[in-house]
């Protein structure tokens, strides 16, 4: 019984964070975009912050279309009532297209691991 209880815990613990509804989440690296911070392969942990708590350099996790990107915030603005973020992957040499408001941020990257992200991204080539 004792069993069953811990292994629908682990079941339930990563359903939550696969699907993004837990405050905190993991994404595979899919991409050198972030050379030389990350590389394709890796693992970073990443969880919910309030926007007090963004700043300037910061690693982000955002959805682009049907795919999430992680890149840094480069720059932040606030128009009227309104703060934008601006944001550039490492590798990259100009700012992503557009701004992001603090709705469309999902997560802040809080720590990565080498190599990790390796099964997800060969699970995702083999469906896509």
């Amino acid at each position: 019984m004792l069993e069953f209880i811990v292994s629908s815990m682990v079941f339930v613990m990563v359903l939550l964070l696969v699907t993004g509804v837990a405050p905190v989440g993991i994404v595979a690296i899919a991409s050198d975009s972030m050379y030389p911070t990350f590389t394709k392969g890796y693992g970073v942990l990443t969880l919910k912050v309030s926007q007090d708590k963004l700043n300037e350099g910061d690693i982000i996790s955002f959805k682009k279309g049907d795919r999430r990107v992680i890149h840094r915030i480069a720059t932040i603005e606030k128009v009227d009532d309104e703060v934008r973020y601006y944001t550039k992957g490492d590798a990259n040499n100009v700012v992503d297209t557009g701004y992001l408001t603090y709705e469309d941020i999902d997560n802040k990257v809080i720590l990565s691991i080498p190599l990790i992200g390796y099964p997800s991204i060969i699970i995702n080539d083999l469906f896509s």
